[in-house]
């Protein structure tokens, strides 16, 4: 492999029945509490397809793999009772430091102005 080849890594798993089970559990116990909270997340968008290709003598057998250098971007966003609060796009990896970099950043001081905002 030289450089001009782009790494490859294997493709992310979808979740299993018993995470999905897990999760439907944790929904209904959590049902009943005050929920007046703010939540984050953010999702990775690829911004162009994958074009990397891959010849194989037995294609039925060869797994797909997804290069880790395709272009994303990723979208942060937060949300409470109140609404969105704000949206924050980065290219880069995200490390505890940087989450902690947005939030200093994005959420902060919007949600102090959102909650002394009167509904």
């Amino acid at each position: 492999m030289n450089s001009a080849t782009p790494s490859l890594s294997r493709a992310t798993r979808m979740l299993t029945m018993r995470q999905k089970q897990r999760g439907v559990q944790w929904a209904k116990q959590h049902h009943d509490n005050d929920w007046n909270r703010i939540f984050s997340n953010e999702s990775c968008f690829q911004l162009f397809r994958n074009t990397v290709r891959c010849w194989s003598k037995n294609p039925k057998k060869e797994m797909k793999r997804i290069s880790k250098n395709r272009r994303n971007i990723v979208l942060w966003g937060d949300i409470s009772i109140k609404g969105k609060i704000r949206f924050y796009s980065f290219r880069r990896t995200m490390n505890g430091p940087y989450y902690v970099h947005i939030l200093q950043k994005n959420l902060i001081d919007e949600a102090r102005r959102k909650f002394r905002q009167r509904s």
